[in-house]
């Protein structure tokens, strides 16, 4: 998968993904920590990113103004367990997700305006 690691996650997080086999993306557009939570989703469902992030206050923009992103979204809440746990205990990541990983397990809810 090709994930975008916000500026709210270390790099250790990205290294650990590519160890994983999948991309990480840490170079964006400047201006995208400005961006409302909607026009960060439609950005990200136009490059065809994943994304990773422990930024809470996006996570509460996306749920408060029911921005729709077609992607997956692991939100990571201090302390977080390492990022290998979402894939270990979810095989098979499903698109319209939010994957939480807390200090002790992984919890899945469904991102808002995507139809299952």
């Amino acid at each position: 998968m090709r994930f975008y690691v916000d500026s709210s996650v270390s790099g250790a997080v990205a290294r650990r993904l590519e160890q994983l086999g999948h991309h990480a993306e840490t170079n964006v557009p400047d201006d995208l920590d400005t961006l409302s939570a909607a026009e960060v989703c439609r950005w990200m469902m136009k490059s065809g990113l994943q994304l990773v992030t422990a930024n809470k206050a996006l996570i509460a923009g996306i749920y408060e103004k029911t921005a729709v992103f077609q992607g997956v979204i692991i939100f990571l809440q201090e302390p977080a367990e390492d990022i290998a746990s979402v894939f270990e205990r979810y095989s098979a990541l499903k698109p319209g997700r939010l994957y939480t990983l807390t200090a002790r397990k992984v919890k899945v809810r469904q991102l808002p305006g995507v139809i299952v």
